[in-house]
């Protein structure tokens, strides 16, 4: 259903899988209520780009703390990690 065979094997890549695949839902409501007028093919890759967004800013982020200068926290503030909650 998800793409790989090996989905039913392991139960947290299962839970990960759906939780994309029901992601890539939401963002298609959201893809069609702003452009009603395309067509299914077209709401559906909008969807797929904005998931696939999705995980590479997913994937950046954690990083960006360790990449600032000194200069740069000065300027843009404490990192996520030195924020006072």
């Amino acid at each position: 259903m998800l793409g790989d065979p090996r989905v039913n094997q392991n139960p947290a890549f299962l839970t990960l899988g759906i939780l994309f695949y029901r992601w890539h839902n939401v963002q298609a409501a959201h893809v069609q209520a702003e452009h009603p007028d395309w067509v299914d093919e077209d709401v559906f890759q909008a969807a797929r780009r904005r998931v696939i967004a999705t995980l590479q800013v997913g994937e950046a982020l954690p990083g960006l703390d360790t990449l600032q200068l000194p200069n740069d926290r000065a300027r843009y503030g404490k990192g996520r990690k030195e924020k006072e909650v």
